[in-house]
Formats: structure tokens, C-alpha cells, sequence
């Protein structure tokens, strides 16, 4: 009997994500004609390929890439730890977006800072046959096929730290499949929590490890780096002062209607995640006066001044510690909550709106107490006025947040002591 054929269709998943990805380069570029921060991303991955024809081929490569800003400072600990142990490498750092790559292209621990190349096989091979990393490290969530199948293609050991998973990702979906092979592709995953641990494991990875967020031990660093800005005691000597971080409207709005039906005994340094002109130009209307711009810092009487208005991006992390309270950001939007470590590193008491979900840190300080969510202005106020009117519970409330700190560093650590057994292992 003539055994029966099963028809096979003719079709791969990865020619499909390949062609969306040339799709999406023609949409951003048209779209780049009237976005500014599309135009950065397209010009960014245009002057790439030029950028590579100087890269020195004579050297060792560690290759870091993290999404923007937030993903770098995360990854940065573990590169200074890499620089200081295996000074002969030399540290690649690619951004997805242009924020990132703008504000930290002329940082100097990594020796070369580019965007991430188009995730296509060419695009990506140019890449790796320019750098041939000898290491891989992604921070926190990137996972780009065509970048993942070309590095376990090279042999080439991928690391992903910090990562943070949640049940609603397609890994975890029954149609996940295509994008479970990519975490495959890992030598080693370093997640932040338990929960991401028992995720990865019920699909049947096993190469994880729960080692934390190195996002603590980042913010310790800063306290323990601490550079002052000059003049800034003036504006804080015998005041109190709230720091407002990474700022959107609805936390402007919740904050200025608490200073005009409370007037607080408060100085304000408010540092707004929107800094296009029209934007300061109507905070700084609505800000107590005297109000200063933190760009003109140097030519204003900062003793006199109620209020200053952070205008430049990348110190806000040094600026919370003048403060004694805090708000951040991105909690009442859909845009995600800004970074809270880097006040309760300070040891600040911290206000957010209630959307936090995918932000675990932020449920374990609440918990700790130091932290409060204010899901309306009735909880914002009641947070701020108990702070306001009593100076010790403001302090107990901020050493919470410090011991909060303290005892969650560690994670570069753990990543480093696995690093230093995997190359012992290779290298034998």
C-alpha cells in the first residue's frame, strides 16, 4: 500500500519577522519626515555603516546593548565590573533608542556607543563581523530574532541580566513558540525575581539564575560617588525640600493644586520628563517663585530661590540627594514608572500613581514602607501633608527606603562570580 504523504508547507517564521522588519524600516521612515525622535533613530542606523569602517579589528569585545537610558545605568555596573577585572576587554554599547544613545554616547566606561543595527540578517552580520564580540550581553528584555539566531549561530556566549518576565509575554502563550526557540539561544539568563525564574523554568529552561536587579547596587554606587553641585547648599540650608522626578502633567497638576490650597514650608526642585521649550516655559510659569533653571544655576541667587526647574537631562540621580521627599513619575500614564531606586538610595520617602504593575521594585518598597501610592489627589495630599507636618516620621519613612537599598544589592556580584567560573570553564 503506498504509505500516505502529509503535505508540508513551504514557510518560515523568521523570512515573515524579516520582511515586517523591512515593512516597519520604510513606515519609520516616512513617519521620520515629521517625528524629530524617528528622524534620530532612521539617521542614527544609516550612519552606522560608516561608524563600523573605523572600528580597530585588533582588539577584544564584550558587546553590551540595552533599550534606552534606564537598561544602560542597569548594565553599567556589571560593565565597570568587567572593566576592572578583564581590563584586556574592550566594551561595545549599542541603544535602541535615540534618548539613550543621545544622552550617553560620550559616556566613558564603554570604548564605542552606537544604535542597535536593524534587526536583518545582513544588518546584524555586518555588525558581528566588525566587533566579533566575545561575549554578549543584553539588559533586562531585548530579544531580537535575527541578533539572538546569529549569535548562537557564532557561538557566541549571550548573556541576558536583569531580565524581568511576566506571564503575559508570548513566551508564555500557546502561539509563543517562534519566540520561545529565540530564548534558547541564551548561554545564561540573571532574572530579577523568583516569579521570572519560575516562568523560564516551566517552559523548560533551566540556565537561569535569580540574582536581583543591578539596578540597586547602581544607585549605591551613585550615593557612594556622590559629586555636589555647587551653590546648591545656599538653596537648601534650613529648608526642606521636595524633589519631583521624571514629571509628567498629571503628577504637575496634582502637585500644584497641593501648593496652592496648602502653601507648604517647601523648596521644590521639579526635573519634568518633557523638555521641549513650550513645556519649561509653562512649568516655570506655574513653579513658586523666585524659580531658577537648572542651566542657569550659575548666575542666579540660589539662597532666594523657592524653586528650580531641571531643564537638562542626566543628573537628576544626584539631585535627589537635596532632597528629604520625593515624586516620580509615570505612574499616572501609560508611559511606565520612572526609576525609584535612585531616590530611596538617598534615602528619600516616595510618592507614585497606582500604575506600577510591571515594576516589582516598586511593590517591595511600598511594602518596606517607603514608598506610597497616591492613586488620586486625596492620597497625594494625605501623603505629603503627613511628611509635611511631621519632620520624624518624614525621616523614619525615608530610612525605610535607604534600608530598602542596602538590602537588595548584590546582583552584579552573583552575575560576576558566574562570569568568572563560565570563562575558567571555556578557557580549560
Amino acid at each position: 500500500m503506498e504509505k500516505k504523504r502529509t503535505f508540508v508547507p513551504c514557510f518560515n517564521m523568521m523570512w515573515l519577522y524579516t520582511f515586517l522588519v523591512l515593512i516597519a524600516q520604510v513606515v519609520v521612515r516616512v513617519l521620520g519626515l515629521f517625528n524629530p525622535k524617528l528622524k534620530a533613530f532612521i539617521q542614527g542606523r544609516d550612519q552606522l555603516k560608516n561608524e563600523l569602517k573605523s572600528v580597530s579589528k585588533n582588539e577584544r569585545w564584550i558587546w553590551f546593548h540595552a533599550a534606552s537610558l534606564g537598561e544602560f545605568e542597569q548594565g553599567l555596573p556589571i560593565m565597570q565590573a568587567i572593566k576592572n577585572k578583564y581590563p584586556d576587554y574592550r566594551l561595545v554599547v549599542t541603544f535602541f533608542s535615540p534618548s539613550g544613545y543621545q544622552i550617553r554616547k560620550n559616556h566613558p566606561l564603554p570604548d564605542a556607543v552606537h544604535y542597535l543595527p536593524w534587526d536583518t540578517p545582513w544588518d546584524v552580520r555586518r555588525f558581528l563581523n566588525t566587533y566579533q564580540p566575545e561575549m554578549a550581553f543584553l539588559v533586562k528584555y531585548e530579544f531580537w530574532p535575527n541578533l539572538l539566531d546569529s549569535l548562537y549561530a557564532r557561538q557566541i556566549p549571550t548573556f541576558l541580566v536583569s531580565g524581568l518576565f511576566r506571564p503575559s509575554q508570548a513566551f508564555f502563550k500557546w502561539y509563543g513558540g517562534f519566540f520561545r526557540k529565540r530564548l534558547r539561544t541564551f548561554t545564561q539568563f540573571f532574572v530579577q525575581t523568583p516569579a521570572s525564574e519560575q516562568l523560564l523554568r516551566n517552559i523548560g529552561i533551566q540556565n537561569v539564575r535569580c540574582s536581583g536587579d543591578t539596578r540597586y547596587d547602581r544607585v549605591q554606587a551613585t550615593v557612594d560617588r556622590f559629586e555636589p553641585f555647587e551653590g546648591f547648599e545656599a538653596f537648601t540650608q534650613g529648608n526642606r525640600v521636595l524633589v519631583a522626578g521624571s514629571c509628567w502633567p498629571p503628577e504637575e497638576a496634582l502637585m500644584f493644586r497641593f501648593i496652592e490650597e496648602h502653601k507648604p514650608n517647601l523648596k521644590w526642585i521639579i526635573a519634568p520628563h518633557r523638555l521641549d521649550a513650550a513645556s519649561l516655559n509653562t512649568l516655570e510659569a506655574a513653579m513658586p517663585k523666585p524659580c531658577v533653571r537648572f542651566s542657569k544655576r550659575g548666575q542666579a541667587n540660589l539662597h532666594e530661590a523657592k524653586s528650580i526647574l531641571v531643564d537638562t537631562m542626566g543628573y537628576l540621580s544626584r539631585l535627589y540627594a537635596y532632597g528629604n521627599m520625593a515624586i516620580v513619575g509615570g505612574g499616572y500614564g501609560t508611559a511606565g514608572l520612572h526609576n525609584i531606586l535612585e531616590p530611596a538610595a538617598f534615602g528619600l520617602p516616595v510618592i507614585i500613581g497606582p500604575n506600577h504593575q510591571k515594576f516589582p521594585e516598586a511593590a517591595a518598597l511600598i511594602e518596606a514602607g517607603g514608598c506610597f501610592e497616591a492613586p488620586d489627589y486625596e492620597a497625594f495630599a494625605a501623603s505629603l501633608n503627613r511628611w509635611v507636618s511631621n519632620e520624624a516620621l518624614c525621616q523614619q519613612d525615608g530610612m525605610n527606603s535607604r534600608n530598602f537599598i542596602i538590602n537588595h544589592q548584590g546582583a552584579t556580584a552573583k552575575v560576576m562570580t558566574y562570569l568568572e567560573f563560565f570563562l575558567t570553564q571555556i578557557t580549560h
